[in-house]
């Protein structure tokens, strides 16, 4: 890994952790709905991290109950197919 790597690394990093810090100390909720996840990520993007295991799916309740998603989960996977679209 070369010092541009490293960097990018650490400022990854940081990155998510201020924005799980700021969730965690405020009223924005760690969770969103699926279509709240196709609407901002994409249908196909939201889809294809699910199936390549980046994110998980969860419901709290009922087979009925919504899917949730991580937003922590959703910022990494994003960051993660950023990286690998540029190499």
């Amino acid at each position: 890994m070369d010092q541009f790597q490293y960097k990018t690394l650490l400022y990854d990093t940081a990155l998510l952790s201020a924005k799980a810090a700021l969730a965690a100390s405020s009223n924005v909720t760690d969770f969103l709905s699926k279509r709240e996840a196709y609407r901002i990520y994409g249908q196909s993007t939201v889809n294809k991290w699910i199936k390549s295991g980046l994110i998980s799916a969860s419901k709290t309740g009922e087979s009925n109950s919504k899917c949730r998603l991580s937003r922590t989960e959703l910022e990494a996977a994003e960051i993660a197919d950023f990286r690998t679209q540029k190499e």
